[in-house]
C-alpha cells in the first residue's frame, strides 16, 4: 500500500506546484502592476474618468471629451487611444469590441490637455445611453524620438 501512495503523491506533486505557481503569476499580473499607476506616463480626467453616461441623442455633438496629464519628464507629439463604449444593455456599441484613434496633440511635462474623440460614425445606432468601459492610452510618442505602449491596456481606465 505504501508503494502505491508514493506513486500516487508523484502524479499530483507536481500538479500542484505548477497549478501555486500559475496562481501567483495570475495574482501578480491583476493585482500587482494594474491596480497600481506608478511606472504610467499619464492620468486621464475630464468625462471619461466620472464614468458618467453619455446621452446619444440628435443633438449629441459626437465628441467624448477627456483630460490628459502629462506625468513624464518629456514632451507629447502625439498619442494612441483606444476606448470602448456600451449601451444601457450591456452591449458594445461599436462593431469591433474596441475603437483606436490617432491623436496629434502636443503635451510639456507636467502639463494636462483637453481632447475629445468624434466616435458618432462607429456608433451603428442612435438614440440611448452610452457608458465608457475601457479607456486608455496604447501609445504615447515623445518629441525625443521615444515612444511608450501599453498594447494590452495595463492602465485603462
Amino acid at each position: 500500500m505504501k508503494n502505491d501512495d508514493f506513486k500516487l503523491w508523484d502524479l499530483i506533486f507536481p500538479s500542484l506546484v505548477i497549478g501555486a505557481f500559475l496562481v501567483l503569476v495570475v495574482v501578480a499580473l491583476f493585482t500587482g502592476c494594474a491596480s497600481s499607476k506608478a511606472g504610467c506616463p499619464y492620468e486621464v480626467g475630464g468625462a471619461v474618468k466620472d464614468g458618467g453616461a453619455i446621452r446619444n441623442c440628435d443633438d449629441w455633438d459626437g465628441n467624448i471629451s477627456f483630460s490628459i496629464l502629462n506625468n513624464s519628464e518629456k514632451k507629447i507629439t502625439s498619442y494612441d487611444v483606444v476606448i470602448s463604449l456600451y449601451d444601457w444593455n450591456g452591449n458594445p456599441v461599436f462593431e469591433n469590441d474596441f475603437v483606436s484613434f490617432s491623436v496629434e496633440q502636443e503635451a510639456d511635462a507636467g502639463q494636462t490637455i483637453d481632447g475629445a474623440l468624434y466616435v458618432k460614425d462607429y456608433i451603428e445606432q442612435d438614440g440611448g445611453m452610452l457608458w465608457p468601459d475601457y479607456f486608455y492610452l496604447s501609445t504615447i510618442r515623445y518629441e525625443d524620438g521615444s515612444v511608450w505602449e501599453d498594447p494590452l491596456g495595463m492602465y485603462s481606465l
